[in-house]
């Protein structure tokens, strides 16, 4: 006959398995991928002899079923291993929820107290204006009498509307308070009273016995974005970068107090290698009124066609056949990821809010230049071009960047970098002062018998007003022309270096401190004065 075990990460009210033992599961470890994380549980309990079904209840419903793996210290036999949605063991709220509820009870119990103060005032107010009348209906009451009457009477009643005041505003700011914890209380308690999920376990075994079930499953909902904090400072040749994961579940279950480990992995790519199926080529006509005057398809799906004054012209399309913290860090490589094991412990709620851990700071090797495309921003921008960054297994992420202490913005680090510097923008430097303008005496219209001859000219000026020389890349740009009657002559570049097919023109500048440099690009454009 077999037994049935239950081992529960909450309390179990609700036993449907007959004959049970509770046990608590903790989470051990999680491996947090890309898009995905793996949680490692464990749990120790006391079989007897024969064949128990272990039912590990309490779980995430986002569970991979394919995923879970089982394995355990003990002298037993591994039967089997199923998984299934609880919908009558529900999840219930974390500690933190708990705590949330016992501030917002602590509020509601002090504006009661409050209110009870505020009747209290209002009584005591309403008798000091029934006990007013002074000296009865035939005595009179000296000035002396009737002063100390009315101070008596102001001071009370400023008293009491003080008092009122600010019962009113403890009242108010209890409000704001319990408001507060109470939209956050909803979004932690959003996955409470969910379904959960369990794994049920059969093994196997000749006596009775204390055994330990280690278990690892894979969950949805899960991941982790790459996010950077760049520093550099004047005059330094190095960078500082803090290599950061911004991690998030929502699972509906809280990783508290566990240890986190991120991976650059990406379970959810698989590890199959894609395979080629036949590419086939052939004619494709849309459906049009010819063919309902024919016994052709109605759809036919491998022809193209387009109407011409001359009937249908046909095309050849192709088609393809369908395809169903960083000191706390060590870093382990594998041939296909790197994981980062930090050794402190983290708190990550199913919240589905990004929770940023760090994971390690790295001072990089960079030479530093300015770069300026004065064409589309007078500004001059500092770029720092670190090297040697590919054996720091970083992926593509935004990043805050820091100039000499101080916050210059935001940019995205693009690790798909196929040179050998990385590119990364440190803000605009206001004292590389650059301006760009035409040269109103060259910029000139002509037509010389059939075409029209335009010349335009433009000076790019730039002054180093820093202490220090400077490396400068500047850019600009010819025309291209798409149209043989349409052509671009190049006049005068000072010497720039011209991209043929992009047409892009570079300029590498060195200036001293306080010098000043002018550009000259001169160009023509020549076209038939018909189509001006």
């Amino acid at each position: 006959m077999k037994k049935i075990v239950f081992i529960s990460l909450f309390t179990i009210s609700n036993v449907m398995f007959g004959q049970f033992v509770k046990k608590s599961s903790n989470i051990q470890e999680v491996n947090v991928y890309q898009n995905r994380a793996q949680i490692n549980r464990i749990a120790n309990l006391s079989i007897d002899a024969g064949t128990t079904d272990i039912v590990l209840t309490g779980l995430s419903t986002k569970i991979d079923p394919n995923s879970i793996q089982v394995n355990g210290k003990g002298n037993f036999v591994l039967m089997g291993v199923n998984h299934k949605i609880d919908y009558l063991q529900k999840n219930e709220s974390s500690e933190q929820a708990k705590k949330l509820q016992e501030q917002i009870d602590a509020l509601v119990l002090a504006n009661k107290k409050l209110e009870n103060k505020k009747r209290v005032l209002v009584e005591e107010k309403e008798l000091l204006l029934q006990n007013r009348s002074i000296g009865g209906q035939q005595n009179g009451v000296s000035a002396l009498e009737l002063q100390k009457i009315a101070t008596y009477f102001r001071t009370q009643r400023n008293e009491i509307e003080e008092l009122y005041t600010q019962y009113d505003q403890e009242v108010l700011k209890n409000n704001k308070l319990y408001n507060d914890l109470n939209n956050q209380l909803s979004q932690i308690n959003r996955n409470a009273n969910q379904p959960s999920s369990s794994i049920v376990v059969s093994v196997s075994s000749k006596s009775t016995q204390n055994i330990t079930l280690n278990f690892d499953y894979m969950v949805y909902e899960a991941g982790w974005l790459p996010y950077y904090d760049v520093r550099a400072k004047e005059g330094n040749d190095k960078v500082q970068l803090n290599y950061k994961a911004q991690i998030y579940q929502n699972t509906g279950i809280d990783w508290e107090n566990v240890l986190v480990n991120v991976s650059t992995g990406n379970p959810a790519q698989g590890g199959n290698k894609p395979s080629l199926n036949p590419w086939y080529l052939s004619i494709y006509v849309p459906y049009n009124n010819q063919y309902k005057k024919s016994n052709a398809p109605m759809y036919a799906p491998q022809r193209a066609a387009r109407s011409t004054d001359n009937g249908v012209e046909y095309e050849v399309a192709e088609t393809m056949a369908m395809d169903n913290l960083s000191n706390y860090t060590t870093i382990s490589e594998s041939n296909l990821a790197t994981t980062f094991k930090i050794a402190l412990k983290q708190n990550i709620p199913s919240d589905n809010q990004k929770h940023t851990v760090d994971i390690q700071q790295f001072d990089i090797n960079a030479s530093f230049t300015h770069a300026a495309v004065p064409k589309l921003d007078k500004d001059a921008f500092l770029l720092a071009q670190l090297s040697g960054w590919e054996e720091y297994n970083l992926l593509s992420g935004e990043a805050n960047v820091f100039y000499d202490g101080s916050f210059v913005g935001k940019t995205f680090v693009d690790m798909q970098n196929t040179t050998d510097s990385l590119d990364v923008s440190l803000g605009r430097d206001s004292k590389v002062i650059i301006s760009r303008e035409k040269i109103k005496d060259y910029c000139k219209t002509k037509t010389i018998g059939s075409n029209v001859r335009k010349t335009i000219g433009y000076e790019i000026v730039v002054r180093n007003t820093k202490k220090q020389e400077i490396n400068l890349i500047l850019e600009d740009q010819l025309p291209i022309s798409k149209n043989s009657e349409i052509v671009v002559e190049m006049l005068e570049t000072s010497s720039g270096v011209i991209n043929e097919n992009t047409k892009k023109i570079s300029w590498n500048l060195k200036l001293k401190p306080g010098e000043t440099k002018k550009i000259v690009l001169k160009f023509e454009v020549k076209y038939p004065k018909d189509k001006a």
